[in-house]
């Protein structure tokens, strides 16, 4: 082996273990998620049986790089809007797959009888984090894209976050251009 080549997969397994760590870093929870995972039935009556339902467009940055004055759970709130139904049609779409990280976007706010749950979501993830007031109760998954909550969040004009391009990846290069 040449030293120039060498050196190549030398730069490669470097750029391999710092794309690695900066993937790893990303990830703010990486809850399991077993496959008979439910809501737990006190927040899903609640969710079924309360009105008004608030949707938030989140930020999926950590709130210490806030920026708005309004968090959920340490994500910063984008803005809200009222609500009804489509996000148990995505929970039972659910797949069984979940991703490494949780970025989440999106959160449903529901309360009865004093009582307020949270769905954090995060669609990328496929991750759902459902909290009885700061407490996190279960992680379930979901399925589907978000597709209907954005339609809300762009019919009331609020903003949401931006989806980060996908990282590119690493190429062997060819013989030739070495």
């Amino acid at each position: 082996m040449s030293l120039r080549s060498l050196k190549f997969e030398l730069v490669k397994v470097a750029l391999a273990a710092l794309l690695a760590g900066m993937l790893m870093a990303g990830c703010k929870r990486q809850p399991e998620i077993p496959a008979n995972a439910v809501i737990p039935a006190a927040a899903d009556q609640t969710l079924r049986g309360s009105s008004p339902i608030t949707l938030f467009s989140l930020e999926p940055l950590p709130a210490a790089n806030a920026r708005t004055s309004q968090t959920l759970h340490g994500w910063n709130v984008l803005g809200s809007q009222q609500l009804v139904e489509s996000f148990h049609r995505d929970v039972s779409q659910w797949d069984g797959s979940t991703g490494l990280c949780f970025s989440p976007r999106h959160a449903l706010q529901a309360s009865m009888n004093n009582v307020t749950y949270d769905f954090v979501i995060c669609y990328e993830c496929k991750k759902v984090e459902i909290y009885e007031g700061d407490q996190l109760l279960a992680t379930v998954g979901i399925g589907g894209a978000g597709d209907t909550f954005n339609k809300f969040l762009d019919a009331a004009n609020i903003s949401r976050a931006s989806v980060p391009e996908p990282l590119p990846l690493l190429r062997r290069r060819s013989r030739g251009s070495e």
